[in-house]
């Protein structure tokens, strides 16, 4: 089971979460911020790839993307809420739209040799890099952000461009800049920072311990400090109803909110 930096912040919140995470289910529908930066998301990575940097190619991406969502919505049991979320996510395609020319207009043309959703594998370690390009002479990782008015202090401690920066060093790919671009309403926000090394390799080695835990260990016995009337990633609450891994799964299926990513699993 190949761990990731997302797959580290999952379990210090809830580990059964992480089990249901590797076993490829996911939620039917997601909030509209979450989807609008999804679209911003593919939006960026069809345009830096293979170097055309082609908006009509970007724009295509994220009506494929909203397709999508579109189909999986179509599978609720409830038909009112499915024609909400469909109101939801073209509000969100529109929205998407707004902020990637936004970014297209001032930040788009500043890397060089742009290489878009980068895949690292490093001893059972799994990182995906929004992009690794050239930015002033220095290879940088970049991460994308959707969020509003950013605090520029989360940016510096959050850790999870270390452990990026620590693969590619690793890999004999020395980073030398760490570069969020957090595309907003409020507007553009760069914050760029030398990447702490010491704390990448750090948490690379905090993720790479997950591989011990097995998912029935995960989806397993009741654990008194896991335990909690709401889980930000699984509604409803399928803690509350069943311990067992396998009366989970029945009943997260038959919530009708969650769907099996098969290539996940």
């Amino acid at each position: 089971m190949p761990s990731s930096y997302t797959d580290l912040q999952i379990f210090q919140r809830c580990p059964r979460s992480l089990g249901f995470t590797k076993l490829g289910y996911k939620p039917v529908a997601v909030s509209e911020a979450m989807t609008t930066g999804q679209f911003v998301h593919e939006g960026l990575r069809a345009y830096f790839a293979g170097g055309a940097l082609d908006i009509e190619d970007a724009e295509q991406a994220m009506a494929k993307a909203k397709a999508n969502i579109i189909q999986q919505l179509a599978q609720l049991e409830d038909r009112q809420r499915g024609l909400k979320l469909v109101s939801e996510t073209d509000y969100a395609i529109t929205r998407a739209y707004q902020l990637f020319n936004r970014y297209f207009n001032a930040y788009a043309g500043d890397y060089q040799d742009p290489m878009p959703e980068v895949e690292l594998n490093h001893a059972k370690v799994i990182c995906h890099v929004d992009l690794v390009a050239k930015f002033r002479e220095e290879l940088a990782v970049i991460d994308f952000k959707t969020s509003k008015s950013p605090d520029l202090r989360w940016y510096a401690l959050s850790g999870q461009c270390d452990v990026y920066s620590y693969v590619l060093m690793e890999q004999k790919n020395p980073v030398g800049l760490i570069i969020y671009d957090i595309i907003s309403e409020e507007g553009l926000f760069r914050y760029t920072r030398r990447p702490n090394l010491d704390r990448g390799k750090r948490l690379f080695q905090q993720i790479d311990t997950l591989d011990n835990y097995e998912v029935s260990f995960l989806l397993g016995k009741p654990q008194c400090q896991w335990d909690c009337p709401r889980c930000d990633w699984f509604h409803p609450c399928w803690l509350m109803e069943t311990d067992e891994p396998k009366g989970a799964i029945e009943y997260l299926m038959d919530s009708g909110e969650y769907i099996k990513d098969e290539k996940e699993n």
